[in-house]
């Protein structure tokens, strides 16, 4: 009788194929973010310039009561009131007198600095017989700050208005008068 002597084979080891699945991954996911990053520089390198007309509107502080001096670091410079805010937060006109019927809203804007941002002022609307119909807190993020809080015309008592700027505080930094007809 012949006897064949053989033997066992060893299993491989799979953790070599792990390793390298996970490194093709990852380079895939390298060359994928580097041609979006190109593409990115690409466009951005080839962007046309639109240039679009602009109108400038000089504001004016309130004739009424002048701007406050410094007060708590803050400083009012403008405040209008407009029934638009354009797309650069400009006021896009400046009223004294708004009618309900014309418009949806009145907005109160106030171009304020400040010595440190971000800092937070306050709207408070009065209406013509003395009473707080909004009292509205915006926070200060930039130099100068442009902030504006607005009121719906729907429904509002007819008279002269008054929206008063205060610091967080409750310090009155300016206010100013607007005349709602119907």
């Amino acid at each position: 009788m012949v006897r064949i002597t053989g033997y066992a084979k060893r299993p491989e080891p799979k953790w070599p194929y792990v390793v390298l699945f996970i490194a093709g991954l990852f380079i895939f996911f390298a060359i994928i973010s580097l041609v979006a990053f190109v593409g990115n520089l690409l466009q951005k390198s080839g962007s046309t310039v639109v240039e679009k007309k602009v109108e400038v509107i000089e504001l004016m502080p309130n004739a009424q009561e002048p701007p406050s001096p410094l007060v708590s670091g803050l400083s009012v410079e403008a405040v209008v009131f407009t029934s638009e805010i354009n797309e650069q937060n400009q006021p896009a006109n400046e009223i004294n007198e708004i009618s309900q019927s014309q418009h949806q809203r009145v907005y109160c804007y106030t171009r304020i600095e400040s010595a440190v941002v971000p800092e937070a002022v306050r709207h408070v609307w009065i209406d013509p017989e003395g009473k707080i119909l909004a009292e509205i807190s915006i926070d200060v993020l930039n130099q100068p700050g442009n902030v504006w809080s607005y009121i719906s015309l729907a429904d509002k008592k007819v008279g002269s208005w008054t929206v008063e700027i205060k610091s967080n505080e409750g310090q009155l930094l300016a206010s100013r008068r607007l005349t709602i007809s119907r």
